[in-house]
């Protein structure tokens, strides 16, 4: 037989008696292994994943004045109402077509109002915006400019007002933030094209 058809079998032969473990089941085998086998450990499953500390410990994470924490000693984003926004599509506050900041502040009272009494909102608790970087693409994944934002969304002053009404209402902003790669317009990507540059 080929050796990794072998390894292959063995696995499956095996398979059983590792999700016993896990499932604390027991189970008899209706074919003998082609070789001893011992129970693995595994590390106890009643632990929820979000309660297990990383190696380099808990990661810090500010609170924001006046915001609502997590609930039962988790954190806040457990207990978050996201809501992602493309914002290029959402609400254009100027007429030209494209979706932009102020546009957002105008739907603010729409995803949430801040008053926990009132059923007539989303009850949104987190906006999660799309790339909103100035960028070549429709869709903004391509950043030209990781300290600025897309001149069709308005200004950093219309982002930042944004930002302080949405909090105001107990809603978080997150931006996504595509670090892992830039435009081939951004001017890292141009440097990088010429082996001298550091």
């Amino acid at each position: 037989m080929n050796r990794n058809f072998r390894r292959a079998l063995n696995l499956l032969l095996i398979l059983p008696f590792l999700l016993a473990a896990c499932t604390g089941t027991k189970v008899t085998p209706s074919v003998e292994p082609a070789t001893p086998t011992s129970s693995p450990t595994l590390p106890p499953t009643d632990i929820p994943p979000t309660l297990i500390p990383t190696p380099s410990g808990p990661v810090p994470v500010g609170a924001i004045t006046g915001m609502p924490k997590g609930s039962q000693d988790f954190p806040w984003w457990d207990d978050c109402v996201f809501y992602e926004i493309f914002t290029r599509s959402f609400f254009d506050s100027n007429g030209d077509g494209i979706g932009d900041f102020n546009g957002m502040l105008q739907k603010l009272d729409y995803l949430n109002d801040g008053d926990p009494s009132t059923n007539t909102d989303l009850g949104v608790t987190c906006l999660w915006l799309m790339p909103i970087f100035p960028s070549p693409s429709y869709h903004g994944y391509d950043v030209t400019d990781y300290y600025n934002v897309n001149p069709d969304y308005g200004t950093l002053d219309d982002l930042k007002k944004l930002v302080e009404e949405a909090q105001k209402r107990g809603i978080r902003v997150i931006l996504d933030m595509p670090l892992n790669h830039s435009s081939s317009e951004h001017p890292w990507f141009k440097q990088a094209q010429d082996p001298s540059s550091p």
